[in-house]
């Protein structure tokens, strides 16, 4: 049995076999919606409900690192985490 998909959206969200959506809109209204599984993503644009762009997550990974705009975000102190990723710690044997 595969382990459930974790997703963080402000809080982390499991994703088991039931499909989840989350509307997205922009300043001028409803851009579309966004579904995920544990396979892959779905992109519906607004007013489209035939046509959707069906993306697995190494898929949506590349898309987001090669269309996206880099930002430095400054380290939190909530919980004591960072907002960015933690870097795996190494021991070297001298």
């Amino acid at each position: 049995m595969m382990a459930s998909l974790k997703l963080k959206l402000g809080q982390e969200v499991d994703i088991n076999k039931v499909d989840s959506t989350i509307a997205v809109a922009g300043k001028e209204g409803k851009l579309g919606k966004l579904v995920f599984s544990k396979g892959s993503v779905e992109w519906w644009p607004a007013n489209n409900s035939v046509n959707c762009l069906t993306f697995s997550w190494e898929q949506l990974a590349k898309v987001l690192e090669k269309n996206g705009t880099p930002k430095k975000v400054p380290k939190t102190k909530s919980a004591g985490k960072s907002a960015a990723p933690a870097k795996a710690k190494t021991d070297s044997k001298a």
